[in-house]
């Protein structure tokens, strides 16, 4: 689920798909993706935020 929803956003067989839709979604939204193990650890983060100011 997105940060604040109640719904899922997608449904993938595959981390690796799940990933690469989040790594979209969270590039689209300037937001961090962070992708976790069945235990819940954080074992990814990306920031996806562009560091350069708007002018």
């Amino acid at each position: 689920m997105g940060d604040g929803n109640n719904r899922l956003t997608s449904i993938h067989g595959l981390q690796r798909e799940a990933v690469a839709a989040a790594r979209r979604i969270a590039r689209n939204q300037g937001t961090d993706l962070l992708v976790h193990d069945r235990t819940g650890r954080i074992t990814q983060w990306e920031t996806m935020i562009d560091p350069t100011p708007e002018t």
